[in-house]
C-alpha cells in the first residue's frame, strides 16, 4: 500500500556496484563532486585505500542518507615500513602530523605490536595488501593471513632471484621498482603454488588490472591480465578496483567501467562474472555481504536500473536509468 510502481519493462535491475580500491584525496568539496559523480553511474559504494580517515570519517554519515546522491563510503588505514612515509601521495592527509604518526597512517618499526592484524579480525576488521611488502614475497603474504591482495601485477616478485630491499629502492614508480616481468612468466611454479595457496586460504584478489597499462607499461599490464585470468580459472575471487585518483574516463564515465571492461576483454571473464567482482565479492572484500552485494530479500535496497542487457554485454552497465539507495530512487544524470 502506498508504494510507487516504476514501469522498468525492457531495462534490468543488478546490485548498486562497489569500486573497492580508491583514492579520493584530501579536499571535502572534490571528494563530494567524486562521490556524486560515482552514484550517479551506479556505483553506489566506493571504499577508499589509505588517505585522510579522519576527514572520511566526518564525510561517511552524509554518504550513507539515502536522500543524498552520494555512494556510500567506505576507508581505510595504512601501515608500514618507516621509509615508506617519505612517499609524495601522503601529503596533506594525516591533518598536519607527520605522516607515519597518525593513527590511520602508522609506520611500522622494531617495537610496533605485530598482532596487529589478528586484532583486526577479531574486531571484524579486513586486511588489505600489497603482493610484496619489500622484503618480503607474494608467499609470505599469503601466509600472513591477508584477506585481499591488490595488484595482480606484481606477483611477478614471486619468481625473482632476488628482492630489492624497500618500496623505493632505486629507481621506482608509485608501484616500487622496476619488476622483472620477461623473465617471470606467469605460470611459473613459484606463481602457481602462491595462487594455490591463495585458494586454500580464500584470498581475494584485487587485480586493478584497468590502471597498469598508465601506471606502469603495458607489458606489466599483460603479465597482470594473464594472472588475473589465472586466478579466476583457479576458482580465487576476483574484486573489481580501479585504483584511480578522483577521475574518470576519456568519454566521461566512472573508472570502474573500464577495470569490469578489463576484466571480460583482457581477462577472459564472462560478463556476469565481472558484475559480481564488483558486487558480491565488492561487499565481501569491505566486510558488508549481511547487508550489500546481492539482490534478495533482507539486503539493503542500493539497486541499479540500466537500459540494455549487461550479462549480453558488460558495457550496457554505463546505460544507467536510475540508481536507488536504501530504497529512495535518483534518476540518473550519468552521460547515455
Amino acid at each position: 500500500s502506498g508504494a510507487r510502481v516504476i514501469d522498468l519493462h525492457g531495462q534490468f535491475l543488478l546490485r548498486g556496484l562497489v569500486d573497492a580500491h580508491a583514492h579520493l584525496g584530501a579536499e571535502r568539496e572534490s571528494i563530494d563532486r567524486y562521490l556524486r559523480f560515482i552514484f550517479s553511474g551506479g556505483i553506489t559504494t566506493v571504499r577508499d585505500m589509505a588517505g585522510d580517515s579522519f576527514l572520511y570519517a566526518q564525510l561517511r554519515p552524509r554518504s550513507n542518507d539515502a536522500e543524498t546522491p552520494l555512494a556510500r563510503l567506505y576507508y581505510s588505514a595504512n601501515w608500514a615500513g618507516p621509509s615508506f612515509w617519505d612517499d609524495r601521495r601522503w601529503v596533506g592527509s594525516t591533518q598536519g602530523k607527520p605522516p607515519g604518526e597518525a593513527s590511520w597512517a602508522r609506520a611500522i618499526t622494531a617495537t610496533s605490536d605485530l598482532m596487529a592484524e589478528a586484532a583486526a579480525h577479531a574486531n571484524g576488521l579486513r586486511v588489505w595488501s600489497h603482493p610484496v611488502v619489500f622484503p618480503s614475497r607474494p608467499s609470505d603474504v599469503v601466509r600472513s593471513g591477508i584477506d585481499v591482495i591488490s595488484h595482480a601485477t606484481l606477483f611477478v616478485w614471486e619468481g625473482a632471484t632476488t628482492l630489492p630491499t624497500t618500496y623505493h629502492s632505486g629507481a621506482h614508480g608509485d608501484f616500487g621498482p622496476a619488476a622483472p616481468y620477461a623473465d617471470g612468466p606467469v605460470r611459473s611454479p613459484a606463481v602457481l603454488r602462491v595462487l594455490e595457496e591463495m585458494k586454500r586460504r580464500g584470498t581475494m584478489l584485487d587485480a586493478t588490472v584497468s590502471t597498469i597499462p598508465f601506471s606502469i607499461s603495458e607489458t606489466a599490464a599483460v603479465w597482470g591480465y594473464q594472472l588475473t585470468a589465472l586466478a579466476r580459472s583457479m576458482g580465487i575471487p576476483v574484486v573489481a578496483g580501479t585504483d584511480r585518483d578522483a577521475s574518470q574516463t576519456a568519454d566521461g564515465y566512472p573508472t570502474l567501467f573500464e577495470e569490469l571492461e578489463a576484466l571480460v576483454d583482457k581477462c577472459g571473464f564472462s560478463a556476469l562474472d565481472a558484475i559480481t567482482t564488483a558486487t558480491l565479492n565488492g561487499a565481501r572484500a569491505l566486510g558488508i555481504e549481511k547487508d550489500f552485494g546481492t539482490v534478495e530479500p533482507g539486503r539493503m535496497a542500493d539497486l541499479i536500473v540500466v537500459r540494455g542487457d549487461p550479462a549480453a554485454d558488460i558495457r550496457n552497465l554505463r546505460r544507467v536509468s536510475y540508481v536507488i539507495k536504501s530504497g529512495r530512487v535518483h534518476t540518473s544524470t550519468a552521460r547515455r
